[in-house]
């Protein structure tokens, strides 16, 4: 950790006028942006471009005070390269969250006052409101338009709603019509295991089988065995999928994944079902890039023998595939005039949508047979 200077520190230094209502506005906003994207817990990589644009300039005292006050640096490192790079890494600090959310305590609805007052998704009140100010403030316009601007990176549509929380962003969403949430179940095992079935592979995969036809009864012995949330496992066995290797420091973002606890580290090396699974996602990406089709394989110039093929190099040709489903997927909906916001492999709609309709759209458009499931909101 680099920066965690407390509350008093930065008191000592400046101290906005809070009663002065453009910098209750900042500070209001800023806590929505930080409470709504940032983690308390875990740090992740944030472009000092897209925190200004929330904060403000660190060059300003109230840009400097609300970084210093909200967030908790845990790396300065970062560079650019090409398309290579890395942002500065971030967390929020509840300290200074709390801190600044009394001083404006004025400007909150008195039914947001109250501490111990929860939503039913089990958020805090104050929390949520301040979240919607800011979905209202920066993406309200395009809620209600339907028409959102999304930028492309990686074959992926991005927008910046959906660095928000899901837990705050799909209730407040569904506040603008968009109660319809919809995921394509298991898409990267499915995309990769099919993808390799077009290329020859004929072979029987014991323990990628299991995951597609339930995933959920492998993800919680998965969870049960390595002592991990849901949402860890979800993403250390999803990371699986495109070679990540299982390593034993934090360089390794399965170590990280897996607390950095040696014995857990161990364990993922030996235990038989994540063995099986490797060896049948090994087996899979084995054809993939055999057909010479996918990946434009490197050679190192010494040798003039193929560079082995990165985790990078795998997640772009998934990406490009999961990007034709969402873009087989978008199609249909603009036909019908549903209202859609999409959301990688998944998406919220205004309207309720025939997923076996939905389905074979997406078959024939992309040859891929993918089921989808449905909540609402």
């Amino acid at each position: 950790m680099l920066y965690n200077r407390t509350i008093g520190e930065f008191m000592k230094q400046y101290t906005p006028n809070f009663d002065d209502p453009r910098v209750s506005a900042r500070c209001k906003t800023a806590l929505g942006f930080v409470i709504g994207v940032f983690s308390t817990t875990k740090s992740h990589q944030w472009s000092t471009r897209y925190i200004d644009k929330h904060l403000g300039q660190q060059q300003t005292k109230l840009g400097k005070y609300l970084r210093d006050s909200l967030l908790i640096c845990e790396s300065d490192k970062y560079y650019f390269n090409g398309d290579q790079h890395k942002c500065k890494e971030y967390r929020s600090n509840a300290e200074g969250i709390e801190h600044l959310k009394d001083h404006i305590h004025h400007v909150l609805p008195e039914e947001t006052k109250p501490k111990t007052l929860t939503t039913k998704w089990g958020e805090p009140i104050r929390d949520n409101h301040l979240v919607r100010h800011l979905i209202e403030r920066e993406y309200g316009d395009q809620l209600r338009s339907g028409d959102f601007d999304y930028r492309e990176s990686s074959h992926r549509l991005w927008n910046n709603l959906q660095n928000v929380k899901s837990v705050y962003r799909k209730p407040i969403i569904s506040e603008y019509g968009y109660s319809h949430n919809y995921d394509v179940e298991a898409c990267a095992p499915n995309i990769i295991e099919q993808l390799s079935r077009r290329y020859g592979n004929d072979l029987y995969m014991p323990a990628l089988d299991d995951f597609i036809i339930d995933r959920t009864k492998f993800r919680e012995q998965i969870s049960k065995d390595f002592e991990l949330d849901a949402k860890t496992t979800k993403v250390f066995l999803n990371s699986l999928f495109c070679g990540a290797v299982i390593g034993e420091n934090s360089q390794f973002a399965t170590s990280i994944m897996l607390d950095n606890d040696l014995s857990k580290i161990i364990l993922a090396k030996q235990h038989a079902t994540i063995t099986q699974l490797r060896e049948d996602i090994k087996l899979c990406w084995t054809h993939i890039v055999d057909s010479n089709l996918e990946i434009s394989r490197r050679r190192k110039i010494a040798t003039n023998r193929l560079c082995p093929v990165n985790s990078r190099e795998r997640w772009s040709v998934y990406f490009k595939y999961e990007r034709e489903v969402i873009s087989s997927i978008s199609r249909y909906l603009r036909e019908l005039n549903i209202k859609c916001f999409l959301e990688h492999d998944g998406f919220s709609s205004n309207q309720l949508v025939d997923v076996v309709e939905l389905c074979a759209r997406v078959k024939l458009d992309t040859g891929f047979d993918l089921k989808i499931e449905h909540n609402e909101y």
